[in-house]
């Protein structure tokens, strides 16, 4: 009899470690796919990346949900962003639009508008838009 407990608890155990692993699995296809659709339209109709979309990888990876200050070179700590929030904003960059950002390049991120050139720099194809 205590082996039966013993096989349903793996058996629990194994399913709950299959159900997990596809959960993230579709998580990052969710990632793969928004990061197609903001390159296709960056490399589309737009050519950039916007303060709108900085707005959602803001809103999405920091909680941050106020509008972006009128002045684009505001800073992130002038913006009550601590250095947590402006990882997770670069690790939300790296998620969405799959591109890495080096240790060197995230000390000069700094603002929006320093955010936003790098990242229009990064993903402009490689021959000039």
């Amino acid at each position: 009899m205590g082996n039966e407990n013993d096989d349903t608890g793996w058996a629990r155990q194994s399913l709950a470690i299959v159900l997990l692993n596809e959960h993230k699995l579709a998580e990052g296809e969710l990632a793969i796919r928004e990061a197609h659709d903001i390159r296709m339209r960056i490399h589309g109709n737009e050519h950039s990346f916007t303060a709108a979309d900085l707005q959602e990888v803001l809103a999405a990876h920091t909680g941050y949900e106020d509008p972006l200050p009128p002045d684009p070179e505001t800073s992130f700590e002038e913006m009550d962003l601590d250095s947590l929030a402006t990882v997770a904003l670069l690790q939300g960059l790296e998620q969405r639009l799959g591109i890495a950002v080096s240790a060197t390049d995230a000390r000069h991120l700094i603002s929006p508008a320093s955010v936003l050139a790098y990242v229009n720099e990064r993903l402009a194809p490689a021959g000039g838009v």
